[in-house]
């Protein structure tokens, strides 16, 4: 089942990630937490965006890099990456990420 993102103030579909998108994902997490950033790091989105690009251009082959870095702002990517989270059955992968980097 997709879930609507917004990207730009438009909206779009997002699939539920593959298996080997949540294996990646499930990785980096595993890598934030063994290697956390020293205090006043302010983590990215960088590592995050080619799998909610992966979620949306299975719906639309349109959807572009370009798009999520010209249009989305910074809400619609916290939105539309929770979305797609939890649409990839992830919610707790979602929190534990969010509260490592509120911690630094």
């Amino acid at each position: 089942m997709n879930v609507k993102v917004t990207i730009g103030g438009q909206e779009f579909d997002a699939a539920p990630l593959k298996l080997k998108h949540i294996k990646e994902i499930n990785k980096i997490v595993a890598d934030k937490q063994a290697n956390p950033k020293p205090a006043g790091y302010s983590n990215d989105i960088e590592p995050w965006i080619p799998f909610m690009l992966e979620s949306l251009k299975a719906c639309d082959q349109n959807v572009s890099v370009e798009l999520l870095e010209d249009k989305m702002t910074l809400q619609e990517f916290n939105d539309a990456w929770t979305k797609i989270m939890a649409n990839s059955s992830l919610a707790g992968t979602v929190q534990l990420v969010a509260k490592q980097e509120s911690v630094h």
